[in-house]
């Protein structure tokens, strides 16, 4: 799935195929390399959905993201909460390797939730 990824995302690099139009553009890549294996929804890697989906923008968008929280997190006077949210966007990395978990729904309502109290800026209140 990757190498046939890579070959669309070489095709569209700035801007990507378009949201939703994995399924189409993988199936036309697949059916040429390799049509003994059956057709992909998803390539079981945010990374590589984002770039072929939304093309380099939308990877730097989303890399941006958790830039932000990673140094929000260093910016935490209290260790218990500093080491959460540095845990959260790093825990999300990781995971996206291995499989789109921003487009389940539990998973991505756990990040927006998690996200929405530990980036909060308390201690200026």
């Amino acid at each position: 799935m990757t190498l046939n990824s890579f070959e669309v995302i070489k095709e569209h690099p700035i801007l990507g195929v378009g949201t939703g139009d994995f399924p189409l553009e993988y199936k036309k890549v697949n059916q040429k390399n390799t049509p003994e294996l059956p057709n992909a929804t998803n390539p079981h890697n945010m990374y590589i959905l984002i770039l072929m989906q939304l093309g380099l923008v939308g990877l730097v968008s989303l890399l941006t993201m958790f830039y932000y929280q990673i140094k929000i997190s260093f910016e935490s006077k209290e260790e218990s909460l500093r080491k959460i949210a540095f845990t959260l966007p790093i825990m999300f990395l990781v995971m996206m390797l291995s499989d789109s978990y921003l487009l389940g729904h539990y998973t991505t309502l756990m990040f927006v939730f998690f996200s929405s109290f530990l980036y909060k800026d308390f201690e200026k209140n």
